[in-house]
């Protein structure tokens, strides 16, 4: 961390410190977890090198998982905890590819003045977002990490960072949230990619995100508003640093659920713009959903790259309170302008990759 970063770390975490004495356990923690399985056929474009295939897998990213979660209380605080283990199948089991990972480890300490989260959490910009994305927990949400992780069935583009919406998800960080004043909230990570072996030469970099949200409530309906900002900073490399910018809203009118994410990133391989709508109606215990996201990508020197987007389709039926069933089914598109100019991996020529999904899910919890 920088001089300024390390001391406004130090001040939130000193003042938390301070507030939380005699402490004592509130309640016994509580065990829990997650079996989050889908049944996955894709079709797509034998030209572009990669396959079609029916497979039983994890949801990347929201995959199968398992926890503790407690809370303690102290004088002037009290604290919320949170470790979680992801069991992700889907994933070659070997030493680097995180089959099993800790997906969780942190501590909210809850002030009358804000929330200070330590450890490794989703990042509060991301966790905005999500929500407001229909096919959370499916291989078709936003999160891409499908796509852009795993490598199953689309090129992996690590330039892009995302389809549909930029976020910051699993990392250790602190983080502030300020209390409620008049339905605002003022929001403040910092995390450093979780790396901690780097010698004084390496491109180890920090994120700073920003994030203020607003959120209003009638007899049938909310409106959740949010606009978030996140700077890169390099430690000691002079390679230009990613920022993105971005604005999303979700509306609630009885049953209709409407949601739009707009934003803007840049960094050293160029721009990207971002775009994400999403329709849910929920009927009794059945919910069906609607969505598109859109990426457009161009190089430093503004010369346009290519394009992804995702179209989704979905049913999701609540059978009780610890399990849903859905059924889904998109199609992904995969564009460059010239041959391996937006993705590596594609076959000679190849400019274009066109996935189709359908799939069947259960997402238990327990």
């Amino acid at each position: 961390m920088t001089i300024s970063t390390w001391n406004l770390a130090k001040g939130l975490f000193t003042s938390a410190a301070l507030s939380f004495v005699a402490v004592s356990v509130n309640a016994e923690p509580v065990v829990f977890g997650v079996i989050n399985k889908e049944i996955r056929s894709i079709s797509q474009d034998a030209d572009a090198n990669r396959i079609s295939k029916v497979n039983f897998t994890d949801v990347d990213g929201l995959e199968s998982r398992v926890g503790v979660k407690g809370n303690f209380k102290g004088k002037n605080s009290d604290v919320d905890y949170n470790i979680e283990l992801g069991t992700n199948s889907n994933r070659d089991d070997s030493s680097n590819t995180e089959r099993i990972r800790i997906r969780l480890a942190y501590a909210t300490i809850n002030l009358s003045w804000g929330h200070i989260t330590l450890g490794k959490a989703w990042n509060p910009s991301a966790i905005r977002l999500i929500k407001i994305d229909p096919f959370l927990g499916s291989s078709l949400q936003n999160l891409n990490l499908d796509f852009t992780s795993i490598n199953t069935y689309t090129n992996d583009n690590s330039k892009a960072k995302g389809l549909g919406y930029r976020a910051r998800y699993f990392h250790d960080q602190i983080s502030f949230q300020t209390k409620s004043y008049a339905g605002f909230r003022y929001h403040i990570s910092i995390d450093d990619d979780g790396k901690t072996a780097q010698n004084t030469s390496s491109d180890d970099s920090e994120y700073i995100t920003q994030m203020i949200t607003h959120d209003s409530k009638w007899n049938d309906g909310s409106n959740a508003f949010a606009i978030t900002s996140s700077k890169q900073r390099f430690r000691e490399s002079s390679a230009k640093e990613e920022r993105f910018i971005q604005v999303s809203n979700k509306v609630v009118f009885g049953r209709h659920h409407i949601s739009l994410a707009l934003g803007t990133s840049e960094d050293a391989n160029g721009e990207a713009e971002r775009s994400f709508f999403a329709y849910a109606f929920k009927l009794d215990n059945d919910k069906f959903a609607f969505s598109y996201g859109n990426l457009s990508q161009d190089n430093t020197s503004g010369t346009k790259l290519g394009t992804n987007n995702l179209l989704a389709l979905g049913w999701f039926h609540t059978y009780n309170e610890n399990l849903t069933l859905r059924l889904t089914a998109g199609q992904y598109k995969l564009k460059s302008e010239t041959a391996d100019s937006f993705n590596s991996g594609f076959a000679t020529n190849q400019t274009e990759n066109k996935a189709t999904l359908v799939a069947g899910g259960i997402f238990l919890t327990f």
